[in-house]
């Protein structure tokens, strides 16, 4: 969310491009335009498979990661091994 970002209008969206961890919508109030409200409403939390999956202390899924976050950490911890 960017308020007043770009000469003074606003954008925003709901992506989960980097992983989600719960559902989310925005609707905007007031102001001028053709502003519609942006959701993901699921809890593809319920959905997430095994490898993506953040889990809290209590060992259920918090979160569910993107697949470029999973394989950039994989990636990640190669590097540290092979430095």
């Amino acid at each position: 969310l960017h308020v007043e970002a770009h000469g003074g209008q606003d954008y925003y969206d709901i992506s989960n491009v980097n992983g989600f961890n719960v559902p989310m919508s925005i609707a905007p109030q007031g102001g001028t335009g053709d502003c519609k409200p942006s959701s993901c409403p699921a809890n593809i939390n319920d959905v997430c498979p095994p490898e993506l999956q953040m889990k809290g202390l209590d060992g259920k899924v918090v979160a569910c990661k993107s697949a470029c976050v999973a394989m950039m950490n994989i990636v990640y911890r190669r590097i540290q091994l092979a430095g």
